[in-house]
């Protein structure tokens, strides 16, 4: 059988905030939702919280190419 899910960074991912399918995704720590960098960095400037599940957020983790930085 060939049902094999889509990998987690694949050109298809689309980010929840935007729409866009984008490759530049950043994580929401501790909740570990996904949104581009661009979106969750604007949101990040008005509000602390995740924009899916109002989580706290501590740190957004940006992975650019397999290399994980950490912004805030």
């Amino acid at each position: 059988a060939d049902n094999q899910s889509i990998p987690l960074h694949s050109e298809e991912w689309m980010c929840p905030i935007c729409r866009e399918v984008r490759q530049d995704i950043a994580t929401a720590s501790p909740c570990n939702h996904l949104f581009c960098v661009g979106c969750i960095q604007r949101w990040a400037q008005l509000r602390a919280s995740c924009p899916l599940c109002r989580t706290a957020m501590k740190t957004i983790k940006v992975s650019v190419w397999g290399d994980n930085t950490v912004t805030q």
